[in-house]
């Protein structure tokens, strides 16, 4: 039930990111449903350590762990491709035939949301000047003022300069280890209206 109202929600103009097989059920039991879709693809034993996702122009790659060798399986697309788009009905479906989420390095999850967010045409709220990989960014835009969020998952204190492009507000902020931080911007100026520094985590 849920594969078939994912389906109809792309039919009428949803976009949606596959990332590895999905031709099983809950049941674990087999399904033909990249093959209903026109795709000639089989799942696999993911048994290598690294691989190349071509986006078009745009060259990913990806590492995987020993264990995760031994775990984890993945897409053998017709034509050795890593990556597909495909369009059923008006929206598209943005096939990557391995499981990026569960690599090594967070960078390859980065760069295929990054990749597929442009191509619908989603941008960030902000622009990046210098911001960590163990930092996580989320704005939250109000009627008058525009919520940051920022989550560290570093061991280390972390300085980050991020601009918000809806008020033009430059932020230079140091997060610290393993703590949160909210800061609270005009929407029309940009001025800081209030900051908050969350309490360290994972809090007893």
């Amino acid at each position: 039930a849920t594969w078939a109202a994912l389906m109809a929600y792309v039919r009428e103009g949803g976009n949606l990111l596959l990332t590895g097989p999905v031709d099983r059920d809950e049941n674990w039991q087999p399904r033909n449903r990249l093959g209903q879709l026109g795709v000639s693809a089989r799942t696999a034993t993911l048994d290598y350590r690294t691989t190349t996702i071509e986006m078009g122009a745009e060259s990913v790659d990806a590492s995987y762990s020993a264990p995760a060798q031994r775990a984890l399986e993945t897409l053998e697309i017709e034509g050795g491709r890593s990556y597909l788009e495909v369009k059923p009905g008006k929206g598209t479906i943005f096939l990557v035939a391995s499981p990026v989420e569960l690599a090594e390095s967070p960078q390859a999850t980065a760069a295929v949301y990054r990749h597929v967010l442009t191509a619908i045409g989603i941008e960030p709220g902000f622009e990046v000047h210098d911001l960590p990989s163990g930092i996580l960014v989320r704005p939250q835009v109000f009627k008058d003022a525009v919520l940051y969020l920022l989550v560290s998952e570093s061991s280390a204190d972390q300085a980050i300069d991020i601009r918000d492009k809806l008020s033009g507000a430059n932020l230079k902020l140091n997060v610290p280890a393993s703590r949160t931080k909210l800061v609270l911007l005009d929407r029309g100026t940009g001025a800081v209206l209030a900051q908050y520094d969350g309490p360290e985590w994972p809090m007893e």
